[in-house]
């Protein structure tokens, strides 16, 4: 018998090509997320950024600055979820990699 013959009767091939598939997918679903997540970084830096020139002007705009602020947050709370997605990535790219290991 063959070496492959045999690797496909001990082995589903299907079912480590489905296993694989999700490690393939989920990091494609990471790669996204970290992009976002630079995003709305950026995002932060920028309105941060200002807060200082916003606070120190001789006119305070309070309204701006609560602007600011808001969104801020809006974004820390963004960058939060994109985190816990990631780590939910990580894990579905974990545990798919253990069951491909398994199945070899």
């Amino acid at each position: 018998m063959t070496f492959l013959a045999e690797c496909s009767r001990s082995v589903p091939i299907p079912k480590l090509s489905e296993v694989l598939n999700k490690v393939i997918w989920a990091y494609q679903q990471s790669c996204q997320l970290k992009s976002d997540l630079k995003d709305a970084s950026r995002k932060i830096q920028e309105i941060v950024s200002q807060l200082p020139e916003q606070v120190n002007a001789a006119q305070v705009d309070l309204k701006q600055l609560q602007e600011n602020l808001v969104n801020c947050l809006t974004f820390f709370l963004i960058c939060a979820n994109y985190i816990s997605r990631l780590e939910e990535q990580e894990n579905r790219i974990q545990t798919n990699l253990n069951k491909y290991n398994k199945r070899l």
